[in-house]
């Protein structure tokens, strides 16, 4: 997907302010991923709570150590093909008063996101960013 937005010219590069970064287009990857019937991705919050206790180790705070056999995901065997066209249903019917937030692997409204009206979502991100 990234070869096809770069050659479409849609990728940001060079300062070019009115294409899409390579940061945001990894949030929405992760999030497609998320969203599907059988998830690739779990929510990152999820992956948060599969922290080694043992091998507790950060780097200025940014957690690193994981037990990824503890994800328990179902096996999702859609092929590149598919993958690639439900990128691109998925995002062409986003409705986009909503954002995108692959912490917790849903939508949040504009209004949830800019008050940081957290609670009954995760409480732990109240925690990180208090109002």
């Amino acid at each position: 997907i990234k070869y096809l937005l770069k050659s479409q010219s849609l990728m940001m590069g060079g300062g070019s302010y009115d294409r899409i970064t390579s940061y945001a287009f990894t949030l929405m990857v992760m999030f497609y991923f998320q969203t599907l019937e059988l998830a690739i991705l779990p929510p990152i919050a999820q992956i948060l709570n599969l922290k080694d206790p043992d091998l507790e180790q950060s780097i200025n705070g940014w957690i690193f150590s994981f037990f990824p056999e503890k994800l328990n995901l179902p096996g999702n065997n859609m092929d590149l093909e598919k993958l690639l066209t439900g990128f691109f249903e998925f995002y062409s019917t986003f409705y986009y008063e909503f954002i995108i937030c692959p912490f917790f692997g849903t939508e949040l409204t504009r209004d949830t996101f800019r008050d940081k009206k957290f609670s009954g979502i995760d409480t732990r991100l109240e925690l990180t960013y208090p109002k």
